[in-house]
């Protein structure tokens, strides 16, 4: 595994040339990104008819699997503090002396684990975020919140996906 000053030299590297080439090709002005030294956020229209043809098709449905999905989000959430809690309590007071018990910690490519490693996690991250800011899109346009736009975000090491909701449409709702 690389040193870990060497890996942030690396990301810094990256990161001042796409800075760079960036504003060289105006890139916030031509295609409606924002781009800073450290984040960029890409953000597109493609995707919102294909996201309010599914949201119109099966408005009901959507609206339904969207409040189910509001129980579920709870209970993964309480779950997860749940875990993260009995991962702490059992790191400062182990349970079993000398067992190794669950462990969290930072996923940090080059620091934490290797760049190759990271590649392989790359594809499952992608696998989970499309389907996940898909369905806010359809959700949400179910519930009648039009869409501005659909995008990508990357902030230094990590990346994400986001779904843009009109903030009018919003206010509006009936939530």
């Amino acid at each position: 595994m690389l040193h870990w000053g060497f890996s942030l030299l690396i990301i810094a590297v990256v990161w001042f040339i796409v800075y760079l080439i960036g504003r060289y090709l105006k890139v916030d002005e031509r295609f409606d990104w924002t781009l800073g030294p450290l984040f960029l956020l890409m953000r597109t229209k493609r995707f919102n008819k294909i996201i309010t043809r599914i949201a119109k098709k099966y408005a009901r449905f959507w609206r339904v699997f969207g409040n189910i999905s509001i129980f579920f989000g709870l209970l993964m959430t309480l779950a997860s503090i749940g875990l993260l809690v009995f991962s702490l309590v059992n790191f400062f007071i182990p349970v079993i002396p000398g067992a190794d018990g669950p462990t969290v910690g930072l996923i940090i490519p080059g620091v934490t684990i290797s760049f190759r490693t990271f590649m392989f996690l790359i594809i499952p991250i992608i696998l989970t975020m499309i389907p996940h800011e898909l369905a806010h899109g359809v959700v949400s346009h179910a519930d009648g919140v039009e869409l501005k736009s659909t995008g990508l975000a990357f902030f230094a090491i990590f990346f994400g996906a986001f779904v843009e909701l009109d903030e009018e449409d919003l206010i509006k709702s009936s939530f």
